[in-house]
């Protein structure tokens, strides 16, 4: 058989919390600099320098023991930190806690921290102290891996620096880090969103899978490389999109794309940014860049960032957004939007056409069209629904554009077919060419199912009436008492679909011939069950590629499903028969209901 017929499913188990990335040792974090390049700030690089007093903090790169228990157990934890000279006491200091990425086991990470390092020489030009902690050797690797045992650290690290002089700004405390301490400076703007200003992740990402959002946003300016083999820079974006949405309070449309952009002597760049709501959420792309970005570079966005949102800043902006950005309507078509604003903000609706219904409750604006277009008093056949927010003296205008179509009296290939609530159901890959009100749409879910054992001298071999085909098995099916449900049968789950068990909505599942009529039209169908959110029909998976039918023949006394396969590759495309197993029945097959309508 030139397919794998059967489909293997696997079962996952969610691990943790968080799924994080590998990590590999990052070298980029201690980049090499000319001598011209590093200011000396009065200590040797290997931070020799007066002897430590009590209490107080000394300058240059110092090393620290901390006892911290977790669990009941007591460990000791190191971490280095930086204190330039030329600390001005007078003025905010900020703290920056910096987490390495991921190295092999027996490693010192924080053995390279010298007074070369890009945050070291910022924080002689920005009175900042940096924070060097060295993560956990798990056996495997030394990282950032297991939270729950860092906490404590983190937590002991901010009360040291609390209670040593001089004392830091607790408004500017900051955290950022590199591939596994990326991840974890993410997991630090969750859980101590009360301690940390703002988070400046690179090269990482984080999964949320809890919805215990934290008490406050956290303001986040994450970068990543466009060409990351180890963070996938599409998987991180994803993460940012559900960060910006769950956390940030945004919809993920609402982002700003920015055009490329260059850093001086660097790499291109590209923004995506939402501001004005919870927090500042933004993601820098850097073009032509793997896991190894590049902090000397980027420090003077990181810091600008850090500088700019200080915990105690109050936002200047004010947001507001609907989760639907405009109504495009037919005749009598309802629509419910959610409306996010600013935390407090006051929200009322300004305008809305008179003959279309428009209410505004709590957060959540209705509409629904008119249901006649013809009718005298449907003026308002375009124009937009205006919303308006009031924050802390400031006002924002939203406007919402609607519009109501013609109803339309025929079919075209490819036309979005809607259910009798107006919901998404189906696309049209036939039009009858003696009645263009005459169509056939296919649905615009997937499934895979087994076409059901209904007796092996039984047969439905029509090659076009699906239909007929499919009233035959379901009666064939009562009347045997099989006990074939939509779970357990191609043709049942077709006949069931979108309707209650043991009742129909007009689906069917397609004859062979019917599915070659999808195949005429696959390019045009396909893009259109795309835009429209849908599972396009597999061209290509040699195990997904082919859709089952209600077409079944006999063959020489064997029973034959007969499938259509859409697979681009000559060799596999068209016709295609499946041999009853044991059981009278096929193996799961990519399945999808048809259904016949009119105008």
């Amino acid at each position: 058989m030139k397919k794998i017929l059967k489909k293997i499913y696997f079962s996952f188990l969610l691990l943790s919390l968080f799924s994080f990335s590998g990590c590999v040792k990052d070298t980029s974090l201690y980049l090499s600099q000319n001598k011209k390049e590093v200011n000396v700030d009065d200590y040797d690089k290997d931070g020799t320098g007066p002897g430590a007093v009590e209490g107080e903090l000394t300058p240059g790169v110092q090393l620290v023991k901390l006892k911290v228990t977790h669990n009941g157990k007591e460990t000791e934890r190191r971490f280095k930190y930086f204190m330039p000279v030329s600390i001005v006491k007078s003025k905010p200091i900020s703290l920056i806690f910096n987490f390495h990425g991921s190295y092999g086991t027996g490693s010192d990470p924080i053995a390279g921290v010298s007074m070369s390092d890009p945050l070291a020489q910022l924080a002689i030009r920005e009175n900042c102290i940096i924070v060097y902690p060295a993560g956990e050797d798990t056996g495997a690797a030394v990282n950032w891996q297991n939270s729950d045992y860092h906490f404590p650290f983190v937590d002991a690290m901010v009360n040291y620096f609390k209670t040593h002089t001089p004392v830091v700004d607790e408004n500017r405390i900051y955290t950022c880090g590199q591939s596994s301490g990326a991840i974890f400076s993410f997991v630090l703007a969750y859980y101590r969103s009360e301690v940390f200003a703002a988070a400046v992740p690179v090269s990482g990402q984080m999964k949320l899978a809890e919805s215990n959002l934290p008490a406050r946003a956290v303001p986040i300016r994450a970068f990543n490389g466009k060409n990351d083999n180890i963070v996938i820079h599409s998987a991180a974006l994803e993460n940012i999109n559900a960060w910006a949405n769950l956390v940030g309070g945004y919809f993920a449309s609402d982002a700003l794309v920015s055009d490329t952009l260059k850093i001086d002597n660097y790499k291109s760049y590209m923004t995506r940014k939402w501001n004005g709501g919870k927090a500042d959420i933004e993601f820098y792309t850097i073009l032509d860049e793997g896991h190894g970005v590049s902090w000397y570079y980027i420090a003077p966005l990181m810091w600008e960032f850090m500088n700019t949102h200080p915990k105690n800043a109050t936002s200047t902006s004010i947001y507001l957004s609907s989760q639907l950005k405009r109504f495009d309507a037919v005749e009598g078509q309802p629509f419910s939007s959610e409306i996010r604003c600013n935390q407090g903000a006051t929200l009322s609706l300004v305008s809305a056409p008179s003959d279309w219904t428009v209410t505004l409750s709590g957060n959540t604006l209705k509409v629904k069209a008119p249901n006649d277009f013809f009718a005298a008093t449907t003026v308002n056949r375009k124009g937009e629904i205006k919303l308006r927010a009031q924050y802390n003296g400031k006002t924002a205008e939203l406007s919402l554009p609607y519009s109501l179509a013609a109803p339309k009296t025929f079919y075209e290939l490819g036309d979005l077919v809607y259910d009798a609530d107006f919901k998404p159901t189906g696309i049209v890959f036939w039009v009858n060419p003696a009645n263009v009100k005459e169509a056939k749409i296919i649905a615009l879910e997937h499934t895979a199912r087994p076409f059901g054992a209904v007796g092996t001298a039984f047969f439905t071999p029509s090659p076009s009436d699906g239909y007929g085909n499919t009233l035959s098995l379901v009666e064939r099916n009562k009347e045997q008492n099989l006990g074939l449900n939509a779970a357990t049968s191609g043709f049942m789950y077709a006949y069931e679909y979108k309707a209650g068990a043991g009742k129909t909505a007009g689906w069917y599942l397609p004859a062979v011939d019917e599915l070659k009529l999808v195949d005429a039209n696959l390019t045009a169908v396909n893009n259109a069950i795309k835009a429209n959110g849908g599972a396009i029909l597999d061209i290509s998976s040699a195990t997904g590629s082919y859709h089952l039918s209600s077409t079944v023949t006999n063959s020489a006394g064997k029973k034959q499903f007969n499938t259509f396969d859409f697979n681009t590759n000559p060799s596999w495309h068209g016709y295609y028969n499946v041999a009853a197993n044991a059981a009278d029945n096929s193996p799961n097959v990519s399945t999808r209901p048809i259904k016949r309508i009119t105008k």
